[in-house]
């Protein structure tokens, strides 16, 4: 149970969940028409943002290649 504490916690899963709310819900909400175009700008958006926090708190010099 702490772990799903943990993970609904986190801004990366709440993200997530809101960029698929997002795709599911769209076509639903009245007075907002967005096209495909917009639909994966706005997804594309947040999976950039995911991913570059993510590796933000990678510290410098540490590689696994090395």
């Amino acid at each position: 149970m702490e772990t799903v504490k943990k993970l609904f916690g986190s801004k990366r899963v709440i993200a997530a969940i809101g960029g698929i709310a997002f795709v599911l819900f769209k076509d639903q909400i009245p007075g907002i028409t967005v096209n495909e175009d917009q639909t994966v700008y706005v997804v594309g958006l947040i999976a950039s943002w995911i991913v570059g926090d993510s590796i933000r708190p990678l510290p410098e010099g540490k590689t696994d290649a090395a």
